[in-house]
């Protein structure tokens, strides 16, 4: 990324956090941007967001499976928006 930017040009990122694999990410590329992150960067998606979370702890057929098929995990679902510059 660091080539292909020109000197104010900066990278959109939209990712999860999966783990600590978003950490890892940012440690090694602090080296050579200013990383910004924000978790909520649109009202439309934070809002269905907050609703897949109700719905994920909610009782019911639209509660997740006793096996986990169909769960909302914000971990490996939600993207964060990481900026780059």
């Amino acid at each position: 990324l660091d080539t292909l930017l020109a000197g104010s040009g900066r990278a959109l990122i939209f990712q999860p956090p999966r783990g600590d694999t978003m950490r890892k990410f940012c440690d090694l590329a602090q080296d050579k941007f200013e990383i910004e992150r924000s978790d909520e960067y649109s009202p439309r998606v934070h809002a269905i967001h907050l609703s897949l979370l109700d719905a994920a702890q909610a009782p019911g057929p639209a509660a997740a499976s006793s096996d986990g098929a169909g769960a909302y995990d914000p971990d490996i679902h939600y993207p964060v928006l990481l900026v780059l510059k």
